[in-house]
């Protein structure tokens, strides 16, 4: 079994580099995915369907050049807090 600061880690790599079957592995299927209000497309998805059509989808399909860029990562026994920035143009 991977630490969780492994499993955010391959999250992330997967999508810088937009690797869905490692997003689709990584990701539960029943995931509750809450995205801050300010952030486009921000709100609450549920299930992995329906991150990849809303989420990924949208920002793939209405942002060029879409990245998160991680500084830093902090691992606190289960959970890791992940410093960074997204970058793109819409």
């Amino acid at each position: 079994m991977s630490s969780p600061e492994a499993v955010v880690r391959e999250l992330y790599d997967a999508f810088a580099s937009k690797d869905d079957a490692t997003l689709r592995r990584v990701i539960h299927p029943e995931v509750l995915w809450i995205q801050c209000d300010g952030f486009p497309g921000g709100g609450v998805r549920r299930g992995a369907d329906e991150v990849f059509s809303e989420v990924f989808g949208a920002l793939r399909g209405t942002w060029e050049d879409w990245a998160a860029e991680v500084e830093e990562y902090l691992p606190s026994g289960d959970t890791v807090v992940v410093l960074g920035r997204y970058t793109g143009r819409h």
